[in-house]
């Protein structure tokens, strides 16, 4: 049997589960054990296969033909990023962590390094009397419930080819293009002076030339 330790969004996609246990029925290497999570747990397979995310092995990075046996612990881990070698420099330990080693080691890799940034996080289980060792969001739970919702995603405006919605060019001239925009019955009044009429809007389709007519008639033979 192998324990399998999950973090970040891996937890969301195994119901919330920190860690699996899977017997491995005979297969000898990470690749069989991937094979086994893509049958029980095919959304964790596929980021395996696509590298977004990284297997180790007692706390070593793995790769598919590295050996697996009975006990061992894998994890499964979030992608890493950063720095312009193509080579990974990545670990995982129990022991205490030292940050003037690691400066150190880092430093040791190369003498052209310009910088080195650190992250020091604290993690912590329990929180205003919750439980928070597994801190879950609603997209991520809604994307492995339903993961069709992954693949609705909008397009980038450059992949519209805007020339195919042009339906005229050339100069543009508001009067000209003038037509009926609407048109409805007024009712005006002033003191006992009564009217009744229609108003028309007149303008072209952008609305940058518009003309309003108003025409009304008074029944009273005089006017205020």
């Amino acid at each position: 049997m192998v324990t399998i330790k999950l973090f970040g969004l891996l937890k969301t996609l195994a119901h919330n589960q920190t860690d699996l246990s899977l017997a491995l029925n005979g297969g000898r290497r990470v690749k069989d054990l991937v094979a086994l999570l893509d049958a029980k747990h095919p959304q964790i397979g596929e980021l395996i296969h696509k590298k977004k995310v990284l297997v180790s092995v007692n706390q070593e990075i793995a790769h598919e033909d590295t050996e697996v046996k009975d006990g061992d612990e894998v994890a499964l881990l979030p992608p890493f990023a950063g720095g312009a070698d193509d080579a990974m420099l990545v670990r995982v330990q129990r022991e205490n962590f030292s940050v003037d080693a690691e400066i150190d080691r880092v430093r040791k890799r190369s003498t052209r390094i310009g910088g080195i940034s650190i992250f020091l996080g604290t993690a912590r289980d329990h929180s205003k009397g919750h439980d928070v060792s597994a801190i879950t969001f609603l997209g991520t739970e809604v994307a492995a419930k339903y993961p069709v919702v992954t693949t609705w995603q909008v397009a980038a405006p450059s992949t519209v080819d805007d020339q195919r919605l042009i339906t005229g060019s050339g100069p543009w001239l508001p009067l000209r293009d003038l037509r009926l925009a609407n048109a409805f019955p007024v009712l005006q009044g002033y003191k006992s002076f009564v009217g009744v009429g229609y108003h028309v809007n007149i303008e072209d389709p952008l609305g940058f030339a518009k003309v309003g007519i108003t025409a009304a008639y008074t029944p009273e033979k005089k006017l205020p």
